[in-house]
C-alpha cells in the first residue's frame, strides 16, 4: 500500500513539475514547489536501503523539480536551491552505476554536470575553476554511454554542454591555454552539430551554432594573427542561428546574436581598417 502511494506521489511530482516548467510565472512556482513536495514525500517509503533504485531515480527526479525552481531565483535563494540540485543528483549517483543502470547514470552525469555550471556562476575564480572541472568530468563520464550511435540526441546534448562548460573554463586560463580549451569547445560544438541539423532539431542546431560562435569570437582574442579567420567563422554561425532566430518567435535569442553580431562586424571592420 505504502509503495502505491509513494509511485503515485511520484509520478504526481513528474507532473506537477511538466506543468510548472510550461506555466512559468508564480503559477509555475507554486506548481514547482508542490511537485518537490510531492517528491519528498515519496522519499519517506522510497529509502535507500529498502528500494534503492525507486530512491535513486526519485532523487534524480527530485534534482531536475529543483534545478527548474532555481531558474526562477536570484542570490542567496538560488545558490541554496542549487546546492539542494547538485546534492539530489549525487544521491542518485550513489545507486545509479555505470555498470547496474548506465543509462540512467549518464543521464544524472549530465544533468549534475549542467547543475554544477550553474553554481559556478557567482563563486570567485578558484572555486568556479573547481566546479567547471568537475561538471567537464561529468559530461565526459556520461559521453562514455551517450554515445552518438546508440544515443545520439543526447550524445548530441552532452556534446553542446561539454562546449559551454569549456568555453567557461577558457576565461579563467592564460591565453595559451584558454586557446587549447577554446579549440577543444569548438570541437565539441562541431560534433554535437552532426547530430542537431538545421532540418532535424532546428532549434538546437541554431543554439550550438549561437555557442560556436561565441567559442570562436573568444578565440579571435587569444590567437590576434588569426584574429580574422575565426571572427568570420562566428559570423557564418551567427548568421545560420539567426534564420530560426527570428524576432517574432525567440526575441530573446535574436536580440543577443544581433548584438554578438554587430560586435563581430565591428572588429571585422576595424581589422580590415
Amino acid at each position: 500500500m505504502l509503495v502505491g502511494w509513494a509511485t503515485t506521489q511520484n509520478n504526481l511530482g513528474g507532473a506537477l513539475s511538466t506543468q510548472g516548467e510550461r506555466l512559468g510565472g508564480a503559477a509555475g512556482a507554486s506548481m514547482l514547489e508542490e511537485a518537490v513536495s510531492a517528491y519528498r514525500a515519496a522519499l519517506s517509503v522510497f529509502t535507500q536501503e529498502e528500494l534503492p533504485i525507486e530512491w535513486a531515480r526519485t532523487q534524480t527526479n527530485l534534482g531536475t523539480a529543483l534545478d527548474t525552481q532555481s531558474k526562477q531565483l536570484v542570490g542567496a535563494a538560488w545558490t541554496a536551491k542549487l546546492e539542494e540540485t547538485v546534492m539530489a543528483y549525487r544521491f542518485a549517483l550513489q545507486v545509479q552505476t555505470e555498470q547496474k543502470s548506465p543509462v540512467d547514470w549518464a543521464t544524472t552525469q549530465n544533468n549534475l554536470g549542467n547543475a554544477l555550471q550553474a553554481q559556478g556562476a557567482l563563486l570567485d575564480s578558484a572555486a568556479r575553476a573547481k566546479k567547471l572541472d568537475e561538471a567537464v568530468t561529468a559530461y565526459c563520464a556520461a559521453l562514455r554511454v551517450r554515445t552518438e550511435v546508440e544515443s545520439p540526441a543526447d550524445w548530441a546534448t552532452t556534446q553542446n554542454n561539454l562546449g559551454n562548460a569549456m568555453c567557461r573554463q577558457s576565461s579563467l586560463l592564460h591565453d595559451a591555454a584558454g586557446a587549447v580549451k577554446l579549440t577543444e569547445a569548438i570541437i565539441a560544438f562541431g560534433a554535437a552539430l552532426r547530430v542537431r541539423t538545421e532540418r532535424q532539431m532546428p532549434v538546437h542546431w541554431a543554439i550550438t551554432r549561437k555557442n560556436l560562435a561565441i567559442a570562436h569570437t573568444l578565440l579571435s582574442e587569444c590567437w590576434q594573427d588569426q584574429a580574422a579567420r575565426h571572427l568570420l567563422e562566428a559570423e557564418a554561425a551567427l548568421l545560420d542561428a539567426l534564420r530560426v532566430f527570428t524576432h517574432e518567435h525567440m526575441p530573446y535569442e535574436h536580440d543577443t546574436a544581433t548584438m554578438l553580431l554587430a560586435n563581430i562586424r565591428a572588429r571585422l571592420y576595424a581589422l580590415e581598417g
